[in-house]
């Protein structure tokens, strides 16, 4: 049996949703793409639970083959819970899409751990990394990105 998911209708305060993501400006600079009307983003988890909560992203959202925004939001939840005092930080990269295009929007891309990663985190970020499109994995660093 299939399940039909929810469509939620996005916030369109852009101005709010842009000052969420540049309260971190080490590493948002908040320049717009012109010709696509878009910028790139890094942000925290704390900034995409923020950005959730008030449906400025949508949750089952995915860039091409990257898992839905909230297998991002669960992996990180699941690690601050489960193995905090292995964890430094956890950032997600993504974009913006301006209000002026049709497809408005936040997309999560990316996904940045640092931290001392032991044989069970490192085969929970093998398993959620595995399908990217750059996958990069040592003893304390993680990144996967899907194109």
């Amino acid at each position: 049996m299939k399940t039909l998911q929810k469509e939620i209708t996005l916030n369109q305060d852009y101005k709010t949703r842009d000052a969420i993501i540049a309260e971190f400006p080490r590493f948002n600079k908040l320049d717009w793409i012109n010709e696509q009307s878009i910028y790139h983003f890094e942000i925290p988890l704390g900034t995409l639970d923020r950005l959730l909560d008030l449906k400025f992203a949508d949750p089952q959202e995915r860039q091409n083959e990257a898992p839905p925004i909230r297998s991002f939001q669960r992996l990180a939840h699941h690690l601050m819970k489960n193995h905090q005092d292995n964890i430094k930080w956890i950032t997600f990269g993504g974009y913006a899409i301006s209000p002026e295009r049709e497809d408005y929007r936040i997309s999560i891309d990316t996904i940045t751990i640092e931290g001392y990663f032991d044989e069970y985190l490192l085969l929970t970020l093998i398993k959620f990394g595995l399908k990217a499109d750059e996958l990069r994995l040592t003893k304390d660093d993680f990144r996967a990105w899907w194109d």
